[in-house]
């Protein structure tokens, strides 16, 4: 069943991506179909574990907020509000995990383009393959 949470993820992940490339923002609307979408899911499907996938996208927002507000704003509100479908996709570890992989993604993207420090970028492509690829892992490891 956790291969139709990651389906349902990606279903979202892949036009939030695009949208963030292209106009550096990440629409509500489709940040709130994901999270209805996998809260869904969730309640279907996983119900004795609901609390810790509430857990998760309540700490992932939390985190991604803090970020921002420690970072003077660099990270984009819709970052932080894409967290919630993180957490409700992948669960604690894997969106911890996954929000790793992203920072370190990210860092190396923007090394590798040589872009100046304060120059804006897409994270939502970063968020969504990092907690893709983390909760994938977890999925085969379990």
């Amino acid at each position: 069943m956790e291969y139709l949470a990651l389906l349902t993820f990606v279903l979202f992940a892949i036009p939030i991506s695009i949208w963030d490339i292209k106009n550096l923002t990440i629409p509500d609307i489709l940040t709130a179909l994901s999270a209805a979408s996998l809260l869904a899911f969730r309640l279907i499907f996983t119900r004795n574990d609901i609390l810790l996938y509430l857990g998760a996208a309540l700490a992932s927002f939390l985190l991604l907020l803090l970020v921002r507000l420690l970072t003077r704003k660099s990270l984009g509100l819709g970052d932080v509000k894409y967290g919630i479908p993180c957490g409700l996709y992948a669960g604690p570890v894997a969106a911890f995990a996954g929000f790793f992989l992203a920072c370190v993604a990210a860092f190396l993207w923007t090394k590798m383009r040589r872009l100046p420090k304060d120059s804006p970028f897409p994270f939502a492509p970063f968020l969504a393959l990092g907690t893709a690829v983390a909760g994938l892992t977890i999925q085969i490891l379990q």
